[in-house]
């Protein structure tokens, strides 16, 4: 919970936090307000190597103490610097620290920042690039935030890898990673210091979302209009006192080709006739019926046929996506497949909701399925396009899909899957694609069912770029909510593993503790648990029975044995595959959010926290803009976010930089 300024004052009235000097605007609305010390120190430029277990930076740091005049940041200069205030955090306290919004708008920034290339969930749920990205979703508040920074940057990216796509962020953006020994048993580690084998938390949570877009006639159709209809037009021109030439002069239109509209003489575009009904007050939806589409040689359907919602139709689209040829190159929808049979439904589900004739011929060892509209090549170009309209190494979820509702993406997915699925008792479900994009995008939209998936790729010597991309949906829980979801798919989902190798539970060592104490009474629950503490693991499906062992039997240490596990139970649990570092010079883009943590690549990350328990100044790194800074002692620089912890914690923080005073420089453990 965020303390309010009423519940900060509290706390500093009864001494549980310190804050030293205490200003009079250093209390905000939600948090705190703290100030630059008067050192700074800023890298000598070097060509020697720094050893971070052997050597500390004192002899690569040179420090300033600032007066009056202030400490120049020259561009994109790396600095530390420390607060003027001296804080003691209470043991059911932590701080969340952001540059206050004044100093980010200068180009300043605390660096925990993502690639603008980086991959995740934004905009309410859209597969998107950071770069890109208007929003991202704090997992433990359930909200989107837009306080999106775009910083400058230069310097070393790491590149984390808990499939065959890389995360790509600044060494200091931080993890939620186990740790055996912590209670609850995670923490925060920035990326620098992450290595293979680590365990780091992917939401489990599906991202809710029920809003289903309702399609309409793609705007370039041409329509035609009952004589109803035109009468219905001609009683709304004569009451809201309009000519002819007036309406023809708000469409952009001469007066002949709105009178020949009304008469019904010959097709307009629909975008036309929508805006017209708009401007005379009719509710197109509410005419619909009224009003028909002209297609290629005579073709004509009802417009209600291609006024649908998304949901309607995703499952149709996910297929088309996986195994339909680009309409660039055709005249009308032309999908191509093994299975006649599979072609078939999709073609019937073509003709039940659109009217559109479709064929089946054979070509050598495939089927191919003509769509015999025209009408229906042109609407999915317009709503569908990045799906459809391109070749199959460049497809992606079309953005119409992403914006849509949960039950649309799943009805997607399930079309998708009947064109290019996989499933088998002994092996993950697998989607393949030729498609980087849509491989990526496709991971991410699982997340947002609560279905973990991860990317691989595949050499491919029969594909354009000599690989294919795997989305593979790991274990039996994921299997289970994946067949839940896409119930509707032509092809089979039923067979499971016989039990769960993947969604497994981390415990803490206190959990080990508490489980080995456990009497031999029941000899097959003693094995079976064993067998837990050996592996170090639970599967997400047996927590309930280890739970209710805890509460029977009653151990020393078993309620805090159950928070851990269910503290656990909260995320799942995905390992670091490798971790590789490169050179980079550009944009970074970070956010900030209520909880300061957010979601993207699946994973959960944060940003600078101050522990329970902490006492000292605190020092911050801080790059420079593109341009030269000039910052002053005693200027409000950082905000801190003040929260609650659901109990003091069992061991509060008692590292190597408590009591620190002052700019205090990296300490390497051998030189503690």
């Amino acid at each position: 919970m965020i303390l309010s300024d009423w519940d900060i004052r509290v706390y500093l009235e009864k001494k549980l936090l310190v804050i030293d000097p205490l200003f009079e605007d250093t209390v905000r609305e939600n948090g705190v307000d703290l100030r630059f010390g008067e050192v700074f120190c800023r890298f000598r430029k070097s060509g020697h190597i720094i050893d971070t277990l052997r050597q500390g930076i004192n002899d690569f740091l040179e420090c300033f103490e600032a007066n009056d005049e202030g400490f120049v940041i020259n561009p994109l200069e790396h600095i530390l610097a420390t607060t003027l205030e001296y804080v003691e955090l209470p043991h059911d306290l932590v701080g969340l620290v952001n540059l206050r919004s004044t100093f980010a708008r200068y180009g300043l920034y605390i660096p925990p920042c993502f690639h603008p290339d980086s991959w995740l969930l934004g905009n309410g749920g859209i597969p998107i690039k950071a770069g890109e990205a208007g929003s991202v979703f704090d997992p433990f508040t359930g909200e989107w935030s837009t306080r999106k920074m775009v910083m400058e940057y230069q310097g070393e990216m790491v590149n984390v890898y808990i499939d065959d796509i890389p995360e790509i962020v600044t060494p200091n953006h931080k993890y939620l990673v186990f740790d055996e020994t912590k209670s609850p048993p995670y923490d925060e580690k920035p990326a620098a210091l992450l290595k293979p084998g680590d365990l780091v938390a992917v939401m489990r949570s599906p991202i809710l979302k029920n809003d289903d877009l309702l399609l309409l006639p793609h705007g370039s159709a041409r329509v035609r209009i009952s004589d109803e209809l035109a009468d219905v037009i001609r009683d709304k021109v004569e009451q809201e006192n309009l000519s002819l030439t007036k309406l023809a002069h708000t469409l952009g239109r001469s007066r002949s080709y709105v009178r020949n509209l009304i008469n019904d003489n010959y097709g307009v575009r629909f975008n036309e006739l929508h805006k017209m009904l708009e401007i005379l007050g009719i509710n197109i939806l509410d005419v619909i019926d009224h009003i028909d589409i002209s297609g290629f040689r005579d073709e004509r359907v009802p417009a209600k046929n291609y006024t649908r919602k998304v949901s309607d139709v995703a499952s149709f689209i996910g297929y088309y996506v996986g195994d339909g040829n680009s309409l660039k190159r055709y005249r009308f929808p032309v999908a191509t497949g093994s299975d006649e049979e599979r072609l078939t439904h999709y073609g019937e589900i073509a003709l039940k909701l659109f009217n559109a004739p479709f064929d089946i011929k054979r070509q050598g060892d495939e089927y191919v399925l003509y769509i015999k509209s025209r009408i229906l090549r042109d609407w999915m170009f317009e709503h569908f396009r990045e799906g459809v309209a391109v070749y199959q190494r460049e497809k992606r979820i079309p953005r119409t899909i992403s914006q849509s509702s949960n039950l649309a993406i799943s009805r997607f997915l399930s079309g998708l899957f009947d064109a290019d699925g996989y499933s088998s008792k002994t092996e993950d479900v697998v989607l393949y694609t030729v498609s980087r994009e849509l491989a990526i995008e496709t991971k991410l939209l699982l997340t947002r069912l609560g279905i973990y998936a991860s990317v691989y790729v595949k050499p491919c010597s029969r594909c354009h770029e000599g690989k294919i991309y795997a989305v593979r949906v790991n274990g039996l829980t994921s299997r289970r909510i994946l067949r839940a979801w896409i119930n509707n798919s032509q092809k089979s989902l039923k067979q499971l593993p016989g039990r769960e190798t993947v969604d497994l539970i981390p415990l803490s060592l206190h959990a080990k503790k508490v489980l080995s104490s456990l009497p031999r009474d029941d000899e097959e629950m003693y094995r079976t648990l064993q067998n837990y503490i050996r592996r170090g693991r639970i599967p997400i499906s047996e927590i309930a029975f280890v739970n209710s062992k805890l509460r029977h039997y009653k151990p020393v240490g078993w309620e805090k044995a159950i928070n851990d596990i269910m503290s656990a139970a909260r995320f799942r649990w995905v390992k670091v595959k490798k971790i590789e570092t490169s050179m980079y010079e550009g944009p970074i883009i970070d956010w900030e959010t209520r909880s300061h943590w957010h979601l993207s690549y699946a994973t959960i990350t944060h940003n600078t926290v101050i522990d329970s328990g902490f006492k000292g100044n605190i020092t911050i790194e801080l790059i420079g803009s593109t341009i030269p800074v000039k910052v002053y002692p005693k200027q409000r620089f950082l905000h801190v976010v003040l929260l609650r912890t659901s109990s003091p914690v069992y061991k509060p923080y008692a590292g190597k930089y408590q009591g620190q005073r002052g700019v205090t420089p990296p300490r390497p453990d051998e030189l503690r």
